[in-house]
């Protein structure tokens, strides 16, 4: 009997195992600006095959992100029978094993280099959890990843997140209706911030979902809705299975709701001052968007 799922993920693009390594290594010695393969070929693009990319942390590798970004960006397509109002992904970013130093805002990802929204976004560390750093030291104010009403299902997957950063954001996402559907898993996220997600806009950036997340940094909240240019329809915010093992503020947010945390752990929340892990705040939310239901392990 044929492997059903493997056939499903193939025609998905959903490569595993020697599929990753050998779709990465096809991509080698390939220059920004040169041709890419038919997407039947090669369906990832490797951090490791742009000039700047430096695995050791030493020097910046900004430009090498940046080219990643531009040769997914030039694969983006239009669906062909009308399926889709958005445009349609084009290939994932792998980042090998190692520790990038990146200091320009907008230096992960910047929505203003997809021409329109676009459905589909991957960025993929391929090595053992914490073996893919992404280290942020801005030069200037800013949040590394940026986007503009642009970028919907978006997937960041086996990345750590570390910050030098305590005037700048993890992820700036500003929506009317173009900036949602976000999953993370199997990510860290430490150093210090100031939001790890800022929220502003005026419809969606909602349904964003954590699977077996870890923090164990500092911010002021890690998930930040203001009282400003925000929305009751900031929706839908799912924690599963995760360790917030810091003391600063999990979620602040003004505006929005629905949330949910699911089997999660908060044993190492440990403030030496008096703070909250939550602060839902506001008294004029719309009909049935300020809900939150927890189910936490905070022993010792």
């Amino acid at each position: 009997m044929p492997n059903l799922r493997r056939s499903f993920l193939a025609r998905l693009g959903v490569l595993t195992g020697a599929g990753v390594a050998s779709a990465a290594t096809g991509a080698a010695g390939r220059e920004a600006g040169e041709a890419v393969l038919p997407a039947s070929r090669e369906r990832v693009v490797s951090i490791a095959d742009f000039d700047g990319c430096d695995p050791s942390g030493r020097t910046p590798s900004d430009a090498a992100f940046s080219g990643a970004v531009r040769a997914m960006a030039r694969q983006v397509r239009k669906a062909q029978f009308g399926e889709n109002s958005n445009q349609i992904g084009g290939r994932r970013i792998i980042v090998p094993p190692g520790t990038y130093r990146l200091t320009k805002p907008g230096a992960l990802f910047d929505s203003a280099l997809l021409g329109g929204r676009t459905q589909g976004l991957t960025i993929e560390g391929d090595g053992p959890s914490g073996t893919v750093v992404i280290l942020y030291e801005p030069r200037g104010d800013g949040a590394l990843f940026r986007n503009q009403d642009a970028a919907l299902v978006v997937r960041l997957r086996n990345l750590q997140f570390h910050g030098n950063a305590p005037n700048s954001d993890l992820i700036e996402s500003v929506s009317s209706g173009g900036a949602q559907d976000y999953a993370f898993d199997d990510c860290l996220f430490t150093g210090q911030w100031r939001y790890g997600v800022n929220l502003t806009g005026d419809n969606c950036n909602s349904e964003w979902k954590f699977w077996r997340c870890a923090w164990a940094g500092q911010w002021k909240a890690f998930l930040y809705v203001g009282d400003k240019r925000t929305s009751d329809q900031f929706l839908n915010y799912w924690f599963d299975h995760c360790k917030y093992w810091c003391s600063s503020a999990w979620i602040d947010m003004h505006r929005g709701g629905n949330i949910k945390l699911t089997d999660c752990d908060v044993s190492g929340y440990e403030p030496t001052a008096q703070t909250h892990l939550f602060n839902l705040r506001g008294n004029n939310h719309a009909m049935g968007v300020d809900r939150k239901s927890t189910r936490l392990n905070s022993s010792h």
